[in-house]
């Protein structure tokens, strides 16, 4: 959930009621959600955008879930990868991976979390090849 006068903050949230009226002019359905860690920048009525995600998939070796931006998915009809940076080298990564998220995919295999991923295929890189990271 993101509150629209907060735009950069975000929390989670779970359904607790679906209201069966329907304004079809708006294209709205009014549903109720229960916030599992409110603060102090959220007040009563305020208005806000909520994303619905299915629960992820548990991965095999029972640790976090992983999630990447589809850009970053490479697929060479035999393996699925992700090209990752590690000590300032290109490194072709095999992942499997589980439910899609829109502009998100999860992995379940292959990457713990917390590697950078390059985003997007580009077909000039090589293995072990040198780069640069921009930084944040």
């Amino acid at each position: 959930m993101i509150p629209d006068a907060y735009p950069d903050r975000r929390y989670q949230a779970k359904v607790v009621k679906l209201y069966p009226q329907v304004d079809r002019q708006k294209g709205t359905l009014r549903v109720e959600v229960q916030i599992e860690k409110p603060d102090e920048f959220l007040w009563p009525d305020m208005s806000a955008r909520i994303t619905f995600l299915e629960p992820l998939a548990t991965p095999p070796d029972g640790g976090p879930a992983v999630l990447v931006p589809r850009a970053g998915v490479g697929d060479d009809g035999d393996t699925t990868f992700v090209w990752t940076v590690a000590d300032g080298h290109v490194r072709r990564t095999p992942v499997v991976v589980g439910k899609d998220f829109g502009e998100r995919v999860q992995v379940t295999s292959g990457l713990s979390g917390g590697e950078m991923v390059i985003i997007g295929n580009p077909q000039q890189l090589r293995e072990g090849e040198p780069v640069k990271t921009a930084s944040r």
